[in-house]
């Protein structure tokens, strides 16, 4: 028997659904893993001796282990 062009069976439509959540799902997360990184890096100051971010809140930076100044205020 010949199948119209352009019909869609249900076995087509699950392979479809499935696809688009292999597909998208992944670039999702991968889209928020970033935002959420570039707001949490936002904030940071780069240490006096080596350059490198570091928390304001920090006491000695994580990276070269240079002390930094206490916070002010």
């Amino acid at each position: 028997m010949l199948r119209v062009m352009g019909t869609i069976g249900a076995s087509e439509l699950i392979i479809l659904a499935l696809i688009v959540l292999v597909l998208v799902v992944p670039i999702v997360v991968a889209i928020r893993f970033v935002a959420k990184h570039n707001a949490a890096s936002a904030d940071l100051v780069p240490c006096r001796a080596c350059g490198r971010p570091v928390s304001p809140r920090a006491e000695t930076c994580p990276h070269c282990g240079d002390r930094r100044e206490p916070p002010r205020g």
